[in-house]
């Protein structure tokens, strides 16, 4: 049997901000290079379901705000528990 391993971003990684979207990446490269220093935004949200489901339920927002704990910025987020459909920011 052949070496299995699984790719899994750890705590550190993820607050280094080493575990992103390429399109924050780039983003900051821009911003730096163009010496602006703006405040920016991003929201977290869902395309879409499982088959058939057209609403979820937010769970999580404990260990998100654990993860960002300490970085120099603002969260708001629906509570836990929320229902919420496909499309709509929830962080």
């Amino acid at each position: 049997m052949g070496i299995v391993m699984f790719f899994i971003a750890t705590e550190k990684d993820i607050k280094r901000g080493k575990i992103t979207d390429i399109y924050f990446e780039r983003t900051l490269k821009i911003l730096k290079k163009k010496g602006l220093n703006k405040a920016v935004s991003a929201e977290v949200r869902t395309k879409g379901l499982s088959a058939g489901w057209e609403w979820g339920i937010f769970a999580g927002l404990e260990e998100c705000l654990e993860l960002l704990k300490g970085l120099p910025i603002n969260v708001r987020a629906v509570a836990e528990g929320t229902i919420f459909k496909p499309f709509e920011p929830v962080l």
